[in-house]
């Protein structure tokens, strides 16, 4: 065995493209990470063939983790049921134009849900929901709704 061969077990390498394509739907999967699925990652980084793959699939892997940790709200917006996404979409079409900084003239109702700032807070948000990312506003009403009801939206989440 040469001498940059992983030495974690590994009953077999990859390559680094393989590697990569398994470290990539990983962390693309909008799933929440489990210990297993972090494992999962490890393999491939330290099963991959060459010291040199094996550096490039673990900065990958950093990469990736940074952007889950960068993108949440992406990744529970994907974890919805497609009929949850479908009500939320229709719902912010309906409200504001799916616009996420929208403001209603009066000056009560705020972005692309048009929350006032109680039902935003029932909903677990904090501050003005117009500052907040539309996926964030959207899942955030999704677990309203499914909370309480769709009555937050008379007009239009029924």
């Amino acid at each position: 065995m040469p001498f940059d061969m992983p030495d974690q077990g590994c009953e077999h390498t990859h390559a680094l493209s393989s590697a990569l394509r398994g470290i990539e739907a990983v962390m693309h999967d909008p799933r929440p990470m489990t210990e297993r699925r972090g494992a999962k990652n490890w393999h491939y980084v330290n099963c991959t063939r060459s010291f040199t793959a094996r550096a490039k699939a673990r900065k990958r892997l950093m990469e990736l983790r940074e952007w889950r940790r960068q993108h949440p709200w992406l990744l529970a917006w994907e974890r919805l049921s497609p009929w949850d996404r479908q009500w939320a979409d229709n719902t912010a079409s309906c409200e504001s134009g799916g616009n996420p900084t929208a403001h209603n003239p009066t000056g009560v109702y705020h972005g692309a849900m048009q929350f006032d700032l109680g039902t935003w807070a029932e909903a677990g948000g904090s501050g003005d929901p117009h500052t907040h990312s539309l996926n964030e506003q959207k899942v955030r009403a999704v677990w309203l709704m499914h909370k309480v009801g769709s009555g937050r939206w008379p007009v239009c989440g029924h």
